[in-house]
């Protein structure tokens, strides 16, 4: 979608010397929003936009400004502040082309179903943009940062989302239909991803620092923000991260590095993970089965083992097992024990199998959670050793 923003945009402007002023009329009528971040302010809401600057996208026309700009109100309800804004921009707002929404951490602890209530209903916004927390930030500090890959930073968000989760898998991709989902049922709680800004943040938003080969401010996507109902709860980090994205069938592609090896470790590259949740009765009281399977490769290995005897590949394989049963079992004692918030899906999982039992859990979902019996198996079968079976040793010359 960013892409197509930004070739539409190039042909508009290149077209204003041919068509004459029709088209420049157009697009001046216009602010294309590409983000929107909503904030705390007291008892408002603070409402922050990007919006293109179409001349900066372009090389025939830019002049080395930045290629968005950024405006921000505050206002007693979120439509009265995007009203605002428009009449303060002087242009017609143009929601349709949002790619990212950013809430601020003080915002999502206090309660978003208003925020909800506003997007779901406003027609300009389309549904397929990704919804994210700031953390230990505000919406207007990541909107107002630059970033030096993407010239437009909503993009660099956008598009930063859709790779980590190829390639990472420590983040979640939630557009609105399915946040709204989540959030109309009590079987499972909502996660969204964080993002965060890392640097100097002064001097993030000078675009004179986008030349520098190091940037001192940067975003980057990290953590999982975990709700209960409509209120962020608390954060997941690093491995945990993993430990649910496996259990909810989120990763695409991860790291698993082994480091019980005294000479070296070994990093396999996981694929294909994928998890079944079941639902046993044991005593009219269900407990979880999660039976998670994936297919990794070896990437990199730095001690002396020969990976063609197949016990060294099952060696491998059980430890892979092991660190990821230790993921998972980590995130659901903080899900548990700590955030008290079902953001497996436990309780959908219940319903599908034995809706009866759902309704006399469900109302008291959130105490019943907290003690339900978890078991979790992990099968891990590595399909590729790479090109070579043996490290290299190092030899004398001779």
């Amino acid at each position: 979608m960013s892409r197509r923003i930004v070739f539409l945009l190039l042909i508009i402007i290149l077209n204003m010397s041919l068509s004459g002023c029709q088209s420049s009329n157009e697009i001046n009528r216009l602010a294309i929003i590409t983000a929107i971040g909503i904030d705390k302010a007291d008892s408002q809401y603070r409402i922050t936009a990007q919006i293109i600057i179409p001349s900066e996208i372009s090389q025939k026309y830019s002049q080395g400004k930045s290629p968005v700009v950024v405006r921000t109100v505050t206002a007693p309800t979120i439509f009265e502040g995007i009203r605002t804004m428009s009449r303060e921009a002087t242009r017609k707002l143009y929601l349709s082309h949002v790619q990212v929404l950013v809430l601020g951490e003080e915002i999502a602890r206090s309660g978003i179903k208003n925020i909800i209530d506003f997007i779901s209903r406003d027609h300009e916004l389309r549904t397929d943009f990704y919804i994210l927390v700031a953390k230990n930030s505000t919406a207007y500090n990541i909107l107002d940062t630059l970033t030096p890959i993407e010239n437009i930073p909503a993009n660099f968000i956008h598009d930063s989302i859709e790779v980590s989760k190829k390639v990472w898998g420590h983040t979640k991709e939630v557009q609105l239909d399915e946040l709204i989902r989540i959030l109309s049922f009590k079987g499972q709680s909502l996660v969204l991803a964080g993002i965060v800004e890392t640097g100097e943040d002064e001097k993030g938003k000078d675009v004179r620092t986008l030349d520098k080969v190091s940037p001192p401010d940067l975003l980057r996507l990290q953590y999982l923000a975990a709700f209960k109902k409509d209120k962020l709860v608390g954060w997941l980090e690093n491995d945990e991260c993993k430990g649910y994205s496996y259990i909810t069938s989120n990763i695409e592609s991860t790291i698993e590095t082994l480091e019980e090896f005294e000479k070296g470790n070994i990093a396999l590259e996981i694929k294909e993970a994928k998890s079944k949740i079941k639902v046993e009765l044991y005593e009219g009281m269900p407990i979880i089965n999660v039976d998670i399977k994936a297919k990794a490769s070896i990437g990199e290995i730095q001690i002396d083992m020969d990976l063609t005897k197949e016990d060294n590949i099952n060696k491998i394989e059980k430890m892979a097992e092991d660190n990821i049963q230790r993921e998972c079992r980590a995130v659901i004692k903080k899900a548990q024990e700590e955030l008290n918030t079902d953001i497996f899906g436990f309780g959908e999982a219940i319903y599908r199998k034995h809706p009866k039992i759902w309704n006399d859990l469900k109302e008291d979902w959130s105490n019943r959670f907290k003690n339900i019996t978890v078991n979790i198996t992990v099968d891990v079968e590595i399909k590729q050793t790479g090109t070579t079976t043996m490290v290299l040793e190092e030899r004398e010359m001779e």
